[in-house]
């Protein structure tokens, strides 16, 4: 393991023990001052948690090596465990937004003092999570996105805050209602982005990012050799690796160094092109039944 790796690793570690603790103090202390924002911002909080903690499990397990039975890893944990905490994630947006809404008929007098000390203690521990991780904002897409989702905790923190001094100053109650909505639905739109992509990935689905057309444009215009390119397969099994497999129908019968060579073409633009680094081609010379890009049956 490289050295890099490994602070990575222990920073992520700390950030996952901060964090918790910080969902855990808004947890009770919203339950304590009757603040529905504070309680909602806690479950943002937890949600980011566990985002931070794939992003170490995503680490660790990378690092194991695949085997006899599983031919490409561990590499689909991190997403299944993603569409699982999304999913129990939604339930708890949909009882959320029901409680606000409630409350907004019938607001709840809120310790204000003590929503505003644990909102600030939050805000602190968001602020010095974002200063711990700052040299790793640019690195792999995992961090990136501890990243976003530990500035969004901050965003959240500071309308907590925000809400806590108006009802102070004002006694508008159902303003943490209000908030509270807010909160909830930047965590919702998270929530459903993280659902979709882990279930276009789970049905091996096209990457959103490839158009199949000009991937067989490309590839058949890379040698006069090229006939047709069909019965194309292209999915993911993470986020990050993408796999493809399909048939290329070549116009003349080739020796073995020439075919091989048409291989080293298509993979060296599959790689540069697409990041697709581990592909199956099937060379052949007669035609197959059908030769739809996608095959149908």
């Amino acid at each position: 393991m490289s050295h890099h790796r490994q602070i990575k690793e222990k920073k992520l570690l700390f950030v996952i023990l901060f964090n918790f603790t910080i969902a855990i103090t808004e947890f009770f202390g919203g339950i304590l001052s009757h603040s529905l924002s504070l309680l909602s911002d806690s479950f943002h909080n937890l949600t980011d948690t566990v985002a931070i903690a794939m992003a170490y499990l995503a680490l660790k397990i990378g690092q194991r090596p695949a085997d006899k039975k599983r031919t490409f890893g561990y590499k689909r944990i991190e997403i299944i465990t993603a569409f699982i905490n999304a999913s129990i994630m939604l339930v708890v947006i949909v009882f959320m937004i029901y409680e606000a809404l409630k409350r907004l008929k019938n607001p709840v007098i809120i310790n204000f003092n003590l929503m505003l000390i644990i909102a600030s203690v939050g805000l602190i521990g968001n602020l010095l999570s974002i200063l711990f991780l700052k040299n790793e904002r640019h690195g792999d897409l995992n961090t990136r996105a501890v990243f976003l989702h530990l500035f969004s905790d901050f965003i959240s923190s500071i309308l907590v805050i925000l809400g806590a001094i108006f009802i102070k100053l004002f006694h508008i109650y159902y303003l943490d209602s209000i908030l509270t909505i807010i909160i909830v639905l930047l965590l919702l739109k998270e929530t459903l982005l993280i659902i979709k992509e882990s279930i276009s990935i789970l049905l091996e689905s096209t990457p959103s990012n490839i158009e199949i057309d000009k991937l067989a444009k490309t590839i058949k215009d890379l040698s006069p050799r090229i006939e047709n390119i069909h019965h194309i397969h292209l999915w993911s099994i993470n986020e990050k690796d993408i796999l493809m497999e399909c048939h290329i129908r070549l116009n003349k019968d080739l020796n073995i160094g020439q075919v091989d060579e048409i291989k080293k073409k298509v993979n060296g633009l599959l790689e540069k092109e697409y990041s697709i680094h581990h592909s199956n081609i099937q060379f052949e010379l007669e035609k197959c039944k059908d030769e739809d890009i996608i095959r149908k049956k």
